[in-house]
């Protein structure tokens, strides 16, 4: 009986010997996963910080409003063509100073104030993305009716004002 006992109290041994190793193995295991998950984590943490960064890229505009002599005198505007000095037009020069203008997300802007006589943008915008705001004699302001038009020729507003 006590041979039988022993032989029981052995195989018992040997089967805890067994699941300690298979417990290793498997904590092994779980600590792998655990460095798999962090891992993953701070991939998914960098491409979403990457993504951020490209939207508030995509949705970043400027714009900058003056008389042609103050944007002419902020290296923004120059005229160029015509005919001994007649017909000249207002273009935006080619390496403007970009820190004359404001920097805005283009999903929060839908107006612009103005408040002057005589308003004109010199960039390139498509007409049927705009529409000024007018009182009898005054440009009240700038109403942006479709962003995504509005902002897809150029990321840059020039309003020439007088």
């Amino acid at each position: 009986m006590i041979a039988g006992l022993n032989a029981k109290v052995t195989e018992r041994d040997s089967m805890i010997a067994g699941l300690n190793l298979q417990l290793g193995d498997a904590n092994k295991a779980i600590t792998d996963l655990k460095i798999n998950i962090d891992t993953l984590n701070a991939v998914v943490a960098a491409k979403s910080q990457t993504i951020d960064e490209k939207v508030n890229m995509l949705h970043t505009a400027y714009y900058t409003m003056g008389t042609y002599k103050e944007l002419r005198d902020k290296k923004v505007l120059s005229k160029q063509g015509g005919f001994l000095g007649i017909g000249k037009s207002q273009t935006l020069i080619s390496d403007f100073d970009s820190t004359q203008f404001t920097k805005i997300d283009i999903t929060q802007l839908n107006s612009v104030a103005i408040d002057k006589k005589v308003a004109t943008i010199i960039t390139n915008h498509p007409s049927n993305a705009y529409r000024f705001d007018k009182t009898k004699d005054k440009v009240v302001a700038l109403n942006i009716t479709d962003p995504n038009k509005f902002w897809s020729s150029s990321k840059y507003l020039v309003i020439v004002t007088k």
